[in-house]
């Protein structure tokens, strides 16, 4: 279900923005 894989992939794509720190 992409119901669960919708914030598995937010949470990965915020964790890569923190570690850029592009925000």
């Amino acid at each position: 279900m992409r119901v669960v894989f919708i914030p598995s992939y937010v949470a990965r794509v915020l964790r890569f923005r923190q570690s850029t720190g592009t925000g």
